[in-house]
């Protein structure tokens, strides 16, 4: 699980890193969604990341499900706005 949440730590750092630079544009509605997916998943999944040791792996998989769980949720409501 941690090796996990550094992934995803790590991979919403660098997307939130890579879209900086392709929005040189005012933002639309979808874009800021996406921005604001890119930062509550990197907070999350750091403190995921953070907290991984102190919590049984039962919490853990709870976790890593609502990590999913809010992923898949933002990408709906892009996909609805697009």
């Amino acid at each position: 699980m941690i090796a996990f949440f550094g992934v995803s730590f790590a991979s919403f750092l660098s997307g939130l890193a890579i879209a900086w630079f392709h929005w040189s544009r005012p933002l639309s509605l979808a874009s800021k969604i996406a921005a604001g997916q890119f930062i509550v998943g990197c907070v999350l999944s750091g403190v995921f990341l953070l907290t991984a040791k102190s919590v049984t792996p039962e919490g853990n998989r709870k976790r890593m499900m609502a990590l999913l769980f809010v992923f898949l949720v933002f990408q709906m409501i892009i996909d609805v706005l697009r």
